[in-house]
């Protein structure tokens, strides 16, 4: 970053909060950086605007199949205030809903599910068509032929029309910004021949260094094999 010069920077929250914690140094001569992939830091987005006082940070959400961030948020001083960083609002030619289970809009500071919709929106699965119809929806806010992602997130709307991540409406859990099923883990682990059953659970690892809290996906069977 130094040696070429970085002035922007889109980082996974892992690696955002990593070079806080390891590198603040790094951020020296960046203007503006954006978190993703997990939920945004406060405390590291705190820490180092204290650093550099300078420094805009943006927090970004959009899953993979809306090709990279959906909506985005510029952290201003009051939001380091809170316990999340909101995700703010939907990007040039992208959409995102927050929806009842009837695909209704809710109300501004009720929970619903987030949906995205626009520009790059993926067009399925590749060879899941079971799965591309459950995630893939049709867009009843688009238009004509148009669909929207269910991403499975959980979130509401501020009154000022700014977005707010609140969890998931299932178990998927983010590591170092990756995807894991822990019901896919555990058919896997229960399949093997010495196993009778599985559960698979995330816990946090204070003995391991886990940048942004990082939480681990621990497996316990019949057998207490690990």
């Amino acid at each position: 970053m130094a040696e070429h010069g970085v002035t922007m920077l889109q980082l996974s929250a892992s690696l955002f909060n990593y070079l806080v914690d390891e590198h603040p140094r790094a951020f020296d001569g960046v203007r503006v950086a954006f978190t993703g992939g997990e939920s945004g830091s406060v405390a590291h987005v705190a820490r180092i605007q204290a650093l550099h006082p300078g420094l805009r940070v943006g927090n970004g959400y959009g899953p993979a199949e809306s090709m990279g961030f959906t909506t985005c948020h510029t952290v201003v001083e009051a939001d380091l205030a809170g316990a999340a960083l909101p995700i703010g609002r939907a990007i040039a030619h992208k959409r995102a809903y927050v929806l009842d289970a009837g695909l209704r809009a809710v109300p501004a500071g009720v929970t619903g599910e987030i949906y995205v919709a626009g520009a790059g929106l993926a067009h399925g699965y590749a060879n899941r068509p079971g799965l591309t119809a459950e995630r893939f929806v049709a867009d009843p806010y688009g238009g004509r032929g148009e669909r929207m992602y269910r991403t499975g997130d959980l979130g509401r709307l501020r009154a000022d029309g700014v977005l707010e991540y609140t969890g998931r409406a299932d178990d998927q859990v983010k590591i170092r910004g990756f995807r894991v099923e822990p019901g896919e883990v555990a058919a896997a682990v229960a399949g093997h021949e010495s196993v009778g059953q599985a559960v698979v659970v995330t816990r946090e690892d204070p003995g391991q260094h886990a940048p942004g809290g990082l939480r681990r996906a621990g497996c316990r069977s019949g057998h207490q094999h690990r």
